[in-house]
């Protein structure tokens, strides 16, 4: 489990807040954190978060990575991990979810899948599907099945 004591940047809070509403429009598709920006899935949306907090990622062997779905599970596989959860677990601080402050790593069952999100407060927010009004979706941390701390 990742022991590093890390500090999160100067003005990390407005520094989130506005990489939320740079998120708003970009457009869900496995795998992708297109260079211009325009596309994003749920693992490069919480690796784009941890950078704007602390400068830097713990998880940079999945930046760039895969293409799809199915890359990104192979990818896993590869690294040694069954899925996003046990990948994150080796790497992170476990906490309970109502434990969980703004800036932590958060996750809930969706589709039959934990997908991974950021806690803002009384909500975590995680890519959606559908952005046509929003990519990103906000739902209770009562509904969070898990949660880290970055540092």
């Amino acid at each position: 489990m990742g022991c590093e004591i890390r500090m999160r940047v100067p003005n990390w809070e407005s520094k989130l807040a506005t990489y939320l509403d740079e998120c708003r429009n970009k457009i869900f598709i496995y795998g992708e954190d297109a260079e211009d920006g325009k596309t994003f899935d749920c693992c490069s949306f919480c690796i784009g978060a941890e950078k704007v907090m602390y400068g830097k990622t713990q998880f940079p062997e999945y930046v760039d990575a895969y293409k799809s779905l199915k890359e990104g599970k192979a990818l896993l596989k590869k690294l040694g991990y069954r899925n996003w959860i046990t990948a994150v677990d080796k790497k992170l601080i476990k906490i309970n979810p109502k434990l969980a402050q703004r800036g932590d790593l958060v996750s809930y069952k969706f589709n039959n899948s934990f997908i991974l999100g950021i806690c803002v407060g009384k909500d975590g927010v995680f890519v959606g599907e559908d952005y046509r009004e929003s990519s990103l979706v906000f739902m209770p941390m009562e509904l969070m099945k898990y949660a880290w701390r970055f540092s």
